[in-house]
């Protein structure tokens, strides 16, 4: 899997960070929460996802408690974004929410966009 690694910069520590998302199983969550320096709740968790290389590896992973309290399954596969900080050390974090693929135009049998000047000539 190829990841698109984005520049963004943290809102706390104004520093950039590289920023990409890719869908990951959950492999194991924590049954309990606690916080973390800024009070808000986290569940520690274990995220199976496709590297670059093809193969599958296990990491381990936070889910903050709001997303859990929305209903996960283990087993089932959930939007992650993969920071990496300015100083290097990395931190995937699992939403609720399924990444389900994007829809492209080959799927409903279009080809493309008809653009104003094929449209002038129809």
């Amino acid at each position: 899997m190829k990841f698109n690694f984005k520049p963004v910069v943290n809102p706390n520590t104004k520093e950039i960070e590289q920023v990409a998302s890719c869908s990951g199983e959950l492999v194991s969550i924590s049954e309990t929460a606690k916080p973390n320096k800024n009070g808000t709740m986290f569940r520690n968790a274990s995220v199976k996802i496709e590297v670059e290389d093809g193969s599958s590896k296990t990491f381990g992973a936070i889910m903050y408690d709001k997303n859990f309290l929305k209903g996960v399954k283990v087993g089932e596969s959930y939007l992650t974004t993969i920071t990496q900080s300015a100083s290097g050390s990395i931190l995937l974090t699992v939403s609720h929410l399924t990444n389900a693929g994007s829809a492209s135009a080959s799927d409903f049998g279009l080809v493309a966009i008809a653009s104003e000047a094929n449209l002038d000539e129809a």
